[in-house]
């Protein structure tokens, strides 16, 4: 089975529904489908997948899930993904180690029977720029909408976009949080790592949309209403 092993630097926005609407239009997407394991199975799927042989310090991964991806063309992908504790770079918690097996289509309908920890589908857009300095690398938003969440799955109440950014290192990490790229967007898009965990997809995946994230979201609109007016 196809693995791949990383250290994932990523920065999380909220993006106003109007503006993600108007960026999306038209756009090709992918449907995720993502199911969460309990914290207690985590060692169990490390020892069953033979990670301590595959990877240096399987037992760091806290995290494991499962996922499907349905491409807009070609047959859909399924993964299993296990993800260590999030790191800081200049005081935002943005890094983390994550491992992945490429899985087959029976193997994930088995294990969803036990990632029931949460569960989450959502469309997944990407818009292509790229870097002003360091030879003007590529790179890549990918604006998810998310439809249903909760344990079990339920809509969503209202429309909640994200936009997730990759990067491969730390120096690309600085430029795109001093919007040193061409992704002109993502200037009127609020970066969510103050919030912490209140919006993250994990606890998206396992409560639904909540009370309090309802009122942690209404702060962050208001904030980047304020500043698009300004």
């Amino acid at each position: 089975m196809p693995v791949r092993e990383s250290t994932e630097i990523e920065v999380k926005y909220f993006i106003l529904p109007t503006l993600a609407r108007e960026i999306t239009r038209g756009r090709e997407y992918s449907r995720i489908e993502q199911h969460y394991f309990p914290r207690k199975m985590v060692g169990e799927l490390v020892t069953s997948f033979n990670l301590h042989q595959r990877v240096e310090a399987s037992e760091d991964f806290s995290s494991a899930r499962i996922r499907k991806v349905a491409h807009p063309s070609g047959p859909s992908t399924y993964y299993l993904e296990f993800k260590g504790t999030k790191e800081s770079i200049d005081g935002a918690k943005i890094s983390r180690r994550e491992f992945g097996i490429e899985i087959p289509k029976a193997l994930f309908s088995q294990l969803k029977e036990h990632a029931v920890a949460g569960s989450l589908i959502k469309r997944r857009y990407e818009v292509r720029g790229h870097f002003l300095l360091g030879g003007s690398s590529p790179l890549v938003a990918q604006i998810d909408l998310v439809e249903e969440a909760g344990q079990p799955l339920r809509k969503l109440p209202r429309e909640f976009f994200t936009v997730d950014v990759e990067v491969t290192d730390a120096h690309h990490a600085k430029l795109l949080r001093a919007n040193r790229h061409s992704l002109e967007f993502l200037k009127d898009c609020v970066e969510l790592a103050d919030t912490g965990k209140m919006l993250s997809t994990r606890r998206l995946a396992k409560r639904g949309f909540d009370e309090e994230q309802r009122a942690t979201l209404k702060g962050i609109i208001a904030a980047a209403l304020e500043s698009k007016s300004a």
